[in-house]
C-alpha cells in the first residue's frame, strides 16, 4: 500500500504516457522508470521488513531449543524480564534489591544496538564507496 501510494504521488502520469507513446511495454516501463524512481520507497520498505525480522524474538523461542543458539533479542528480552521480576518480587529475593532501573537497561540496550549498527553500517558503506570510486577511476 505504501509503495503504490508513493509511486502514484511521486512519479508523474505524463512520464508513463510518454513511455507508452515511445512504444515501451509495461515491463520496460517498470524496469526503466518505476524501479529507479522508486528506490527510496523500496529501500525504506526493505528496512522496515529487516527491522521487523530483527526485532522478532519469538522465532528464536519457537525454533531454537538450545539457549546457546538464541539471538541477541532473546537475551535482551531475558534481561528485561529478569529485571522486572526482581523489581516486582523484591520480597522473594530477601529485600536485597531496592530499585533496578529497567528504563536504564532498555536505554543501554537501545544505545548499544545503535552504536553497533552505526559502526558496522558505516564501515560497510565506506568500503562500498571506496570500491565504487576505484571502479569509476579505473573506467575513466
Amino acid at each position: 500500500m505504501l509503495i503504490r501510494t508513493y509511486i502514484e504521488n511521486t512519479i508523474p502520469a505524463t512520464l508513463f504516457e510518454a513511455a507508452k507513446v515511445d512504444g515501451a511495454k509495461e515491463l520496460l516501463i517498470y524496469v526503466q522508470i518505476v524501479f529507479p524512481l522508486g528506490k527510496p520507497i523500496l529501500v525504506t520498505m526493505g528496512l522496515f521488513s529487516g527491522l521487523n525480522y530483527w526485532n522478532n524474538w519469538n522465532n528464536g523461542l519457537y525454533y531454537g531449543t538450545d539457549p546457546k543458539w538464541y539471538s541477541i533479542q532473546n537475551f535482551y528480552i531475558k534481561m528485561i524480564t529478569d529485571a522486572q521480576f526482581l523489581l516486582n518480587n523484591a520480597d522473594f529475593t530477601g529485600g536485597a534489591v531496592v530499585d533496578i532501573p529497567t528504563t536504564s537497561i532498555r536505554m543501554a540496550i537501545a544505545s548499544g544496538i545503535s552504536v553497533f549498527t552505526k559502526i558496522f553500517c558505516e564501515r560497510d558503506c565506506l568500503s562500498w564507496r571506496r570500491r565504487e570510486s576505484v571502479n569509476k577511476i579505473g573506467a575513466a
